[in-house]
């Protein structure tokens, strides 16, 4: 496993450790590194926004964050991980996200064909958990395959600050939008 590896590998002195991953990795990698007193640099998960205010070029930004919410499954370490759109603009970017979606995923084939796998069950897991329990409407996609570890790109409005998708980092293909009243709010 994962853990059987790393686990070897850390048994080992080194002069620095520097870890990019969740706060449970990190959590591994300090118990590990305490071992040998080795100093670490940890960069860990959180939540990546994406302000969207009365000035924005709509059409530019929901096509640019859609791709980078999509790309590689949603795994990305500085990928969006939610959108706090201006609440004159919010109809507007919803519909242009939408719109993308649209034209890129709208077949099973596209999306499967454009869309990388969940890195493990583990995460697979999480993911459908955290869509399960969102009290948030799915604007776009939603569909899920546990055999083939695949989520769809999935689009996600949400108006609750304690949704599960505006508390817990993703690392995957599920976009949160949210509306703020100004850019203050979003801060």
């Amino acid at each position: 496993s994962d853990y059987e590896f790393s686990d070897a590998i850390l048994d080992n002195a080194f002069d620095l450790i520097h870890f990019t991953g969740s706060s449970n990795g990190g959590r591994y990698i300090m118990s590990k590194a305490a071992k040998h007193l080795t100093p670490v640099i940890l960069e860990l998960g959180g939540k990546n926004p994406v302000i969207i205010d009365e000035t924005a070029n709509i059409d530019m930004a929901s096509a640019q964050v859609l791709t980078q919410r999509s790309t590689n499954a949603g795994q990305l370490c500085m990928g969006p991980d939610y959108v706090l759109v201006h609440e004159r603009r919010f109809d507007e970017f919803v519909s242009n996200i939408r719109k993308y979606w649209a034209e890129w995923f709208d077949t099973a084939e596209k999306v499967k064909a454009h869309s990388g796998r969940i890195v493990n069950r583990t995460e697979f897991d999480r993911l459908q958990s955290m869509l399960d329990s969102t009290s948030g409407s799915i604007v776009a996609g939603g569909q899920t395959n546990a055999q083939q570890l695949w989520i769809e790109p999935t689009v996600v409005v949400v108006d609750d600050w304690n949704d599960v998708g505006m508390q817990h980092e993703t690392f995957g293909p599920i976009l949160w939008v949210h509306k703020v009243k100004d850019v203050s709010e979003a801060v």
